[in-house]
């Protein structure tokens, strides 16, 4: 389906409670007419309970800044890619009103290219999703992101954070990092010098020493050497992280 027939709309709320005979399985191409011009929506009463992918679902609206999301309910889909993908205008997401599916897979390129968004609180338990790939690359002007109700142990964790150079500090206390895959360029910054004073980890670090280039560009981090950016820093002993218990 599409909404083409509001091209050029500012504002919208969607409202779908569905039934038996109309309920869809994937959402495609929705907001196409209103990618360029929509600034405000509130999907609060929209039942996308039947959706096993929304996937890419408010990727590319462009002038997006502010967007309800209590009540929306998303149960049965377990692939989030690409959900808020290039919303360049959005500074502020709350994610604790969304009825998730407790068994999501994959987190990638979710908030990719969401280079004003500024703030993200209600991050859900995601105990079986194995892939972050560049969940959060390319928010840049990303300050706080509200990891503590996270619970997962990921195998992908490719460049997850990269170019979030606004990023003070992250507590990744509650990842488990023991069946990674990929963690290549999870923190890197080339576009400009990371602000990242500090990683926040628990006690149980396995060694990823063979990992490729994971801290590029985080001169902040106490020790910080650009000849020394690999996985062998990926520790609390000796490397860029911190042991908080």
């Amino acid at each position: 389906s599409k909404i083409d027939t509001l091209s050029g709309a500012k504002s919208m709320k969607l409202v779908y409670k569905g039934d038996s005979n109309t309920e869809p399985s994937y959402i495609y191409n929705l907001f196409s007419g209103v990618e360029n011009s929509l600034e405000y929506l509130d999907v609060s009463q929209f039942d996308g309970s039947t959706l096993y992918s929304v996937g890419s679902f408010f990727a590319y609206l462009s002038k997006l800044e502010e967007i309800n999301l209590d009540g929306l309910d998303i149960s049965s889909a377990t692939m989030l890619n690409n959900l808020f993908m290039n919303c360049a205008k959005l500074k502020f997401v709350d994610l604790s009103g969304i009825k998730f599916n407790k068994h999501i897979v994959s987190m990638e390129n979710v908030f990719n290219g969401c280079t004003s968004l500024e703030k993200i609180i209600g991050f859900i338990n995601l105990s079986d999703c194995t892939d972050y790939y560049a969940t959060f690359k390319n928010c840049n002007s990303l300050t706080y992101v509200d990891l503590t109700g996270y619970t997962g142990a990921g195998t992908i964790y490719q460049s997850m954070f990269k170019e979030c150079c606004s990023l003070l500090e992250l507590n990744l206390t509650n990842f488990d990092f023991n069946d990674v895959e990929d963690i290549s360029h999870m923190f890197e910054c080339d576009t400009t010098s990371s602000n990242l004073y500090f990683i926040y980890v628990n006690d149980d670090i396995p060694d990823l020493s063979w990992q490729d280039t994971i801290f590029w560009g985080c001169i902040k981090l106490e020790g910080y050497s650009n000849s020394n950016v690999w996985g062998s820093m990926f520790n609390y002993e000796n490397g860029y992280l911190t042991l908080l218990i």
